[in-house]
This record gives structure tokens, C-alpha cells and sequence, in this order.
């Protein structure tokens, strides 16, 4: 059928923690590609909102673009999903050694308090 979709969107576990206002871990954060973190950036700003352009199954609604247009763009009603109150981000980061450089960017860094833990030695 060529109106179905080709794939559903299903919650994964950033999105339900989201949704239900669970803490995340972001584990190795500077391990992960650089289009993992700019997926997740808006979670990371003030406003704590995360985008599911991917969810197609979403209810779709129209906006003007300004208001001296009659053009419609879609925006997706369900598209936008904002972190609840009493939620956290958290990230680590994986070093071997603890002369060796961070690999984040200064504005991603700036987002959270970093906090140093030494190597626990039994």
C-alpha cells in the first residue's frame, strides 16, 4: 500500500525517559559520533526538548511561515517532546589516562559541571 509508511517510529529508551521524566545517561559521551550528539543537542540546552522528526506516525498540523504567506508548512504536533521537572542529563566521559584531552567541544562542555573522579584502586 502506498499510503503506509515504510517504518514505524518506536519509543527507544532516550525517548521514554524523556516521556516519563526518567534521568538519562549519556555513557562515553565523547566515544559517540558527532550526528549522535547534534541529535540530542536540543536535550542539552536550557529548554530541554527532544525532536522526533522520525516519527511519521505523528499528527501532522499546518502553520503559515509569517503571516504575509499562505503558504503551509507541516509541523508535527507530537514532534516536540519536553523533558519533565525533577528529570536529569548526565554524560561521562571515557579517558585511559588522565593526561589524555577531552574530544568535546567547548559548547557541548558548557552545558554540564564537569566533576573529576580518580581511578579507584582496591
Amino acid at each position: 500500500d502506498i499510503e503506509r509508511p515504510v517504518f514505524l517510529f518506536r519509543d527507544g529508551p532516550v525517548t521514554r525517559a524523556v516521556k516519563e521524566g526518567m534521568s538519562i545517561i549519556f555513557e562515553d559521551i565523547n566515544l559517540s559520533s558527532q550526528a549522535v550528539i547534534e541529535r540530542f543537542n536540543s536535550l542539552f540546552e536550557a529548554s530541554r526538548i527532544l525532536y522526533l522528526a522520525e516519527d511519521v506516525s505523528a499528527n501532522i498540523v499546518t502553520q503559515p511561515n509569517n503571516e504575509s504567506d499562505n503558504v503551509q508548512d507541516p509541523v508535527s504536533a507530537k514532534s516536540a517532546v519536553s523533558m519533565l521537572e525533577g528529570s536529569c542529563l548526565l554524560a561521562t566521559v571515557h579517558v585511559d589516562d588522565l593526561s589524555e584531552r577531552i574530544s568535546l567541544s567547548p559548547a557541548l562542555r558548557s552545558r554540564f559541571s564537569e566533576i573529576l573522579l580518580e581511578e579507584l584502586h582496591p
